[in-house]
This record gives structure tokens, C-alpha cells and sequence, in this order.
């Protein structure tokens, strides 16, 4: 998981590795493969990127100016970054791989299109996050015999809130031609099926994800866990959260001001400046008018100025290197990462009090 638009400190691994070595006093370190984009498998028929992507692979794949994972290319894909790896510990012991995959493989272009059924979404969810998984992970246990694998899953990037900022509006009308005349208009069926097809994309993807799991455990002897960040009941106090407003708690992912461009306070992702001033209306007129103009749809992550860096430095064409610089939008902020993190951290808590896991390294 490479943790797109943190700083080091923020990455989930960084923060995972922290919690760790608190909780078994002992030093961990970390080996991450993971860059911005990585597929399982390239589909160059499906993405007439992807001849992009594959020229910049030798870049990402060689480390410069220490951000080469913040540009979303396709490879090196994951199985390549697997077989990196265990070149790399040639035989050492490695006991715990953190995991995601197939997000990138569903392809951005059909993840915004709101036209798809709820069939075609669970159709391809299957053949991206089952067909290929199932087979993915057996390799990840066979090579690492002695490791407890945690798969994390996937979150609804658009949510009720989302549907009703004018970045995200502006964005669908333009990307999605035939809807075009629709997209000023926040309560029109555009964004309705937007938002469902975000979360049937999460429901559909965390369900697969979960069936790969239970195939690969077959012969993993069930070393792999599927932590989910979607799907249980998003409360406050105890009571169901109302859809009709942002809840004043916690809000987790899928639950109505979680997603992408949905209000500051509450979103779980990154989003744009535009919509991270935090000022009212006539105030926020006269910042975006004087202050931001040009700027106010950069990505609002914290390391969008490295990145740009190395976006140009890649060379690559126009569309691009606009894409390179604003590819943190829709992941998760540190407010999303706190997500993941404790999720994440439940599981291998449970694991180390029921099974005595790490003990035998004390």
C-alpha cells in the first residue's frame, strides 16, 4: 500500500510499523514495494494510457528525488513488485505483508461511469478482484511461508455529499460526454447514479476480495486476513447516522459526507483546494476569485509539490502529466488513513493475543 499524497510519517506501513513496535517492543522494519497505480495485470486494449504508463516503468521502478511512487503508472505491476521482494530478502524471514490490489485494475474511466449497471459493476468487480486475486495470492504465501498477510478493501470514493459539491458536478459533466447538459444540477439522476455506482463498486469489490481470501487460504493455511474498511454500520452514540446531514462524530467510509469532494471537515480523501478553504460563501468567493483563481483545483494532499516535480521530470504527455499531479484526488486523507489504521491494527492486535504471533521473536 504506497499512501498517496502522505508524507512518510502518514503512510499506513509507516504508521502500522509504529504501532508494532510499541506493541511488541521490538525494532520492525519495513520494505515497501507498492507505488501509485500498480495494476495485477495490464490491459492495454482497455486504456490507451497504459502505452504511457509501460514507457515510465523503468522510472518508477528506479528510485529519484524519493517520491517516484506518487506517479500513478501501471507497473512495475504487483506480481513484478512480489517477485522484487523476494529477490530482495533472498530467504529471510518476513512476518507480516500488507496488501491491497485491483482498485487500479477496475480502471478509472469505467469506476466514474455512472451508466453501469449494477451487473456490468459486480461482473467486472469479480473478474479484477476474484479472477485475479485468487491467483495473486497463493504466490504472496508460497513465497513468504512464514508471514500473516492482511488484504485491505476498498471504500465508496463518491457518497450522498459528494453528489452535491460543483468540483465533483464539474468534473462528471466533462469526463462523461453524454451527460453532459446534466451536470450542474445536484439532485438530477447523474448523481444518484453516481453514488450508487461507487457503492455497489465497494460492496461488489470488498465481496470478491473476500471470496480471493477465502480460496487462497485453502492452501495458505489461512495466514491471509480481509480487513475491510466498508460495510459495518456507520453510528453515532449508538443510533444510525441520518443520510440527510454530515454526522457531527466519526464519520467512516460510505457514510454520507465520507467521500470525494463532500465537506472538508468530514471527507476521508483528498480533494481540492477549492473545496478545503473552510470559509463561507462570500468569504471563500472572494479567496477562490483573489487568491486561489488558477489554483483552486490542485489536489489539497501534503506532498503535491514533490510530485509535480516528478511528474514533469517523467516526461510525459500533457494529459499525463496533468493526471501525475492530481492523482491524490479520491485517496484517503490522514483522517481516511486513521481508518484503515485502526482496522488494520484490531486485526494483528487480535492475532497477537489469541495466537502468541511475534512471540518467538521477543
Amino acid at each position: 500500500m504506497w499512501g498517496q499524497g502522505l508524507n512518510e510519517q502518514n503512510k499506513i506501513s509507516y504508521q502500522v510499523q509504529d504501532w508494532l513496535c510499541r506493541k511488541i517492543q521490538l525494532p520492525v522494519k519495513v520494505w515497501r514495494e507498492a507505488h501509485s497505480g500498480a495494476v495485477l495485470k495490464v490491459d492495454p486494449e482497455e486504456d490507451a494510457a497504459q502505452s504511457d504508463r509501460k514507457s515510465q516503468a523503468a522510472y518508477v521502478a528506479v528510485p529519484k528525488e524519493g517520491l517516484p511512487g506518487e506517479i500513478n503508472v501501471g507497473e512495475p505491476i504487483i506480481p513484478d513488485q512480489l517477485d522484487h521482494a523476494v529477490a530482495h530478502f533472498k530467504g529471510s524471514k518476513v512476518d507480516l505483508v500488507l496488501m491491497d490490489g485491483c482498485i487500479n485494475d477496475f480502471n478509472f474511466r469505467k469506476f466514474i461511469n455512472p451508466t453501469m449497471t449494477e451487473k456490468e459493476i459486480d461482473d467486472r468487480a469479480k473478474e479484477k478482484c476474484y479472477d485475479r486475486m485468487a491467483l495473486f495470492l497463493p504466490q504472496v504465501a508460497k513465497h513468504f511461508p512464514d508471514a500473516r498477510i492482511i488484504v485491505t478493501g476498498y471504500y465508496p470514493v463518491f457518497t450522498e455529499k459528494s453528489a452535491r459539491n460543483l468540483l465533483l458536478r464539474f468534473i462528471t459533466g466533462f469526463v462523461i460526454p453524454r451527460k453532459k447538459q446534466k451536470w450542474l444540477f445536484p439532485n438530477s439522476n447523474l448523481f444518484r447514479e453516481l453514488v450508487a455506482t461507487s457503492e455497489q463498486f465497494g460492496t461488489s469489490s470488498n465481496k470478491y476480495l473476500r471470496q480471493s481470501v477465502d480460496e487462497a487460504n485453502k492452501s495458505a493455511g489461512g495466514r491471509i486476513v480481509f480487513v475491510p474498511v466498508y460495510g459495518d454500520a456507520i453510528s453515532i452514540g449508538g443510533k444510525p447516522a441520518p443520510a440527510s446531514r454530515c454526522p457531527e462524530g466519526e464519520s467512516g467510509f460510505g457514510s454520507p459526507c465520507s467521500g470525494f469532494a463532500a465537506p472538508t471537515k468530514h471527507s476521508l480523501l483528498w480533494t481540492s483546494l477549492l473545496n478545503s478553504t473552510g470559509r463561507g460563501r462570500l468569504s471563500k468567493f472572494s479567496y477562490v476569485l483573489f487568491v486561489l483563481n488558477f489554483h483552486m483545483l490542485r489536489p489539497n494532499d501534503e506532498v503535491y509539490f514533490d510530485r509535480k516535480k516528478v511528474c514533469k521530470e517523467a516526461r510525459l504527455n500533457f494529459f499525463g502529466y496533468m493526471g501525475c499531479r492530481a492523482a491524490a484526488y479520491g485517496h484517503p486523507n490522514r483522517r481516511g488513513v486513521d481508518e484503515y489504521i485502526k482496522r488494520v491494527t484490531a486485526e494483528l492486535d487480535r492475532v497477537i493475543n489469541m495466537t502468541g504471533w511475534l512471540g518467538a521473536r521477543r
